[in-house]
Parts: C-alpha cells; sequence; structure tokens
C-alpha cells in the first residue's frame, strides 16, 4: 500500500455538490482553502490550480483541473484526494 504524503479530503465536498446543498464554485473555494493548507500550495502545477479554482466555468473545467491535481498527487505519492 502507498505512502501518501498529504490527505485532501474531497468526498464530502462533491456528495454536498450532487445533492445539490452547495454550488459548483463553493466546491472550488472549499478546495482552495484546503490544498492551501497543503505543502504543495505554491508549487506547480497546484500554485495555477488554485487560481483555476477561483474562476470555475462549469463541470468540465473542474474535472480539467482535477485530472491535473490527481497527475500531480500521483507523483511520488505526495497528495492523495479521498473520494469518501
Amino acid at each position: 500500500m502507498a505512502e501518501w504524503k498529504t490527505k485532501v479530503r474531497l468526498g464530502d465536498l462533491l456528495e454536498q455538490y450532487e445533492n445539490k446543498e452547495i454550488e459548483l464554485q463553493d466546491v472550488g473555494d472549499r478546495l482552495i482553502e484546503r490544498l492551501k493548507e497543503t505543502e504543495y500550495a505554491n508549487e506547480y502545477p497546484v500554485d495555477v490550480m488554485i487560481d483555476e479554482l477561483r474562476t470555475l466555468e462549469d463541470e468540465e473545467h473542474f474535472d480539467s483541473i482535477m485530472s491535473t491535481l490527481y497527475t500531480f498527487g500521483d507523483r511520488d505519492h505526495c497528495i492523495w484526494f479521498d473520494p469518501s
């Protein structure tokens, strides 16, 4: 099993969005706060994705941002985006 350096909870935000409890931009704003708590907040591409999250356009844009974050996170097991 992989040893992840950092964990960012994501599941609760996605569940609230799916249940229409929060808007997509709220997901982005809360995810920004969680990313800023990590040691990678000022590293590329996390810093750029934080900027992108500030102006989410739609779900496709969000998916593109998350794809970039997942790819970065998988590198050296530095960030686990916890779906639960």
